[in-house]
């Protein structure tokens, strides 16, 4: 077996230094140990604090999320920014994914009920979406791209103060 990583630090230069696609399809056993061992994990779900303040096209995440199939094959990584980083779009599309195929904007919002979990009050939201043209001035929601075997869908959550990026291998994504 390979070892694709030396260490936690290794994966986040990775990370900024080159495209994060090549990491899907990647058995999650195949990344250092201690990479694995600072994860939290619930099922296929591990979740990866960035400790040592790494970027991604200049922006800082502050964790990342492996999703992986049965056989613990890596089908998404989703990297989660504080804030909006409305940038993103751009740097992306000038770096090395190109012009996005579909952008997305808030056409309206319904509040749902509120729901009471032993940890917190929730409330449910239902949001409807609407495509954007590509050369308006309007703040995205959620931007697609589409490519051969994989696709990258941003997302900025304004609610939550938070922009994530996925890349996911080459499902249907549904926004």
């Amino acid at each position: 077996m390979k070892t694709l990583f030396f260490s936690c630090m290794a994966l986040f230069i990775q990370f900024t230094d080159q495209k994060i696609e090549k990491f899907l399809g990647v058995n999650i056993n195949e990344l250092s140990t201690e990479l694995l061992h600072n994860t939290l994990k619930e099922g296929s779900i591990y979740w990866i604090l960035n400790k040592s303040k790494e970027e991604f096209y200049g922006h800082e995440y502050n964790r990342i999320i492996f999703t992986t199939d049965n056989k613990d094959v890596i089908e998404s990584i989703d990297l989660i920014f504080p804030g909006i980083v409305l940038d993103l779009q751009k740097k992306l599309e000038e770096g090395h994914y190109g012009k996005a195929n579909k952008n997305f904007i808030i056409d309206k919002v319904e509040e749902g009920e509120e729901i009471e979990t032993d940890f917190a009050f929730l409330k449910e939201s239902y949001i409807a979406l609407k495509e954007d043209g590509p050369n308006t001035d309007t703040t995205p929601f959620l931007v697609y791209w589409y490519k051969e075997k994989f696709f990258i869908k941003l997302l900025f959550d304004y609610d939550n103060n938070k922009t994530s990026i996925l890349f996911s291998v080459n499902k249907e994504p549904t926004p």
